[in-house]
């Protein structure tokens, strides 16, 4: 089984390409974000670590994770940061193979791992190949003002804080170019998609761009 991995920066539109290739290639998918929510689920072992490391405040009446507390207390302290993410890290990659092996097991040919950060975190070891959706920086800066309500500064602050978009380049495999439409993109990821998957014929090359 092959797993791809599929990632981009903010606002490059990687969140639609991931449900394209869900609703019109019946992708399946394995979600980064929602693993790191399981992670910290109540009587999981994460948020225990985290309630043991950072004290029982950052817990809601409910026994859930607080993070709005937790963030406050993590934010601008990289050594905190660096102790969440030693904790989370690991959870999170652990229940990234649980899922696989059973994709492995049910007998996939191929799946896809949705990570933000796979590239960051120098996750991309545990893929095969990296599908990388880019934009070019006007595009980006419109698209997270827009969607976030942010001013043309905030917008630019939030996408340079972030790993330049044009650095992760060699990073990918297959790069989906996103600076048109809605129904460019689609046709677009469709194509990659079914060929990554094997449903199609036509043969797609490593390295190709879409």
């Amino acid at each position: 089984m092959k797993i791809y991995g599929l990632t981009g920066s903010i606002a490059t539109g990687k969140s639609t390409v991931s449900n394209i290739l869900r609703e019109y290639c019946n992708a399946k998918i394995i979600d980064a974000d929602l693993l790191a929510r399981k992670a910290v689920e109540p009587d999981s072992i994460g948020l225990e670590k985290i309630t043991e490391e950072f004290g029982p405040s950052i817990l809601l009446p409910d026994g859930t994770l607080n993070r709005k507390k937790l963030g406050d207390i993590v934010f601008g302290s990289s050594h905190a940061i660096k102790i969440l993410n030693n904790i989370v890290h690991p959870e999170v990659a652990k229940l990234y193979n649980e899922v696989a092996d059973q994709y492995r097991t049910q007998g996939y040919e191929a799946i896809l791992y949705d990570c933000p950060l796979l590239i960051e975190e120098k996750l991309t070891d545990t893929v095969d190949e990296v599908i990388l959706v880019v934009s070019s920086e006007d595009a980006q800066l419109e698209r997270l003002m827009a969607r976030n309500n942010l001013t043309e500064d905030e917008a630019i602050k939030r996408i340079e804080s972030q790993m330049n978009i044009k650095d992760k380049i060699p990073y990918g495999d297959y790069l989906i170019y996103n600076d048109g439409d809605y129904d460019q993109l689609k046709d677009a990821v469709i194509y990659l998609g079914r060929e990554i998957l094997k449903i199609g014929k036509l043969k797609v090359n490593k390295g190709d761009t879409f």
